[in-house]
């Protein structure tokens, strides 16, 4: 998860990450029953709730499906 901050650009530290199968929002689905790209399915999916040390404008996008809509964090 540090890595893909990194990558997508976050530089405002974090001072904890949860990462979890189960979603965190009602309605939602367990994150590997997400359907995704071929290029995507062997890589991992995990619902994540990350606590930055500071206020960070979002939306937050991360990982290998930011660009397609996967990967987006709520305030």
């Amino acid at each position: 998860m540090l890595k893909a901050l990194a990558q997508a650009g976050y530089t405002t530290p974090v001072t904890e990450i949860h990462l979890q199968r189960q979603p965190v929002f009602p309605g939602a689905e367990v994150a590997r029953a997400y359907r995704v790209p071929t290029y995507l399915k062997d890589l991992p999916r995990t619902h994540a709730l990350i606590t930055f040390a500071e206020a960070v404008p979002g939306p937050v996008a991360l990982g290998a499906g930011r660009h397609i809509g996967l990967g987006i964090l709520a305030a």
